[in-house]
């Protein structure tokens, strides 16, 4: 085991190795709670009738409005729980 500033990084006996950064259960418990929200956005939307679908770079590459309005509620809650990022 090696501490370093940031994270613990455990080393087996295949000589590989397993970061443990000391906030990794608030970060895995925010991501989920993040992916739990989107699919409540994405479910909702499932369930109405068709939204507005727009284009990015080429014909087959659509967005919808769900689309949108998940990442924007992804940006806005990391942005607020880890504002140096």
């Amino acid at each position: 085991m090696v501490n370093t500033n940031d994270c613990t990084v455990f080393q087996s006996m295949n000589m590989s190795c397993q970061l443990l950064h000391p906030d990794e259960d608030r970060f895995f418990t925010f991501a989920l709670n993040l992916v739990n929200k989107a699919g409540i956005l994405v479910r909702t939307a499932f369930e109405q009738p068709c939204s507005e679908v727009h284009t990015k770079m080429s014909n087959t590459d659509l967005v919808t409005e769900t689309d949108q309005a998940v990442e924007k509620m992804l940006i806005e809650n990391l942005s607020k729980e880890f504002p140096d990022h």
